[in-house]
């Protein structure tokens, strides 16, 4: 939801009359797809680690994790044109990545538990 209200608002800025450098719109709507396409597979990427217990595959979800929370941050605060409510979202957008790298560290703990006990 937060890569459709990041093109939303994009649009809105573009057509309601905000002036970008050359080129610069069309990066920052790029960014967002490479955005949308990296969280659909960090997402399934998590799920298939979580529920076959791999530890690598987690540790992989992590780095993957890590890069999310960049571009959340990226567009909360750094595109040409930031918004409050862009700012808001991104604040709140940001806090799940943040658990979820949590709780993937805590999986790596447990996964590397059960390898050493079997």
């Amino acid at each position: 939801m937060f890569c459709f209200f990041l093109l939303f608002t994009s649009f809105y800025k573009y057509y309601g009359g905000l002036r970008y450098p050359p080129q610069i719109w069309g990066m920052e709507v790029i960014s967002i797809v490479m955005f949308y396409l990296l969280q659909m597979m960090r997402l399934d990427l998590g799920a298939r680690a979580n529920r076959n217990e791999k530890k690598e595959s987690m540790q992989f979800f992590t780095f993957f994790t890590l890069i999310s929370i960049v571009f959340y941050l990226y567009f909360a605060t750094q595109t040409t044109y930031v918004l409050i409510v862009e700012y808001i979202f991104g604040l709140i957008g940001l806090f799940f990545p943040v658990v979820e790298l949590l709780f993937s560290l805590y999986a790596i703990l447990l996964f590397s538990k059960i390898k050493t006990v079997n």
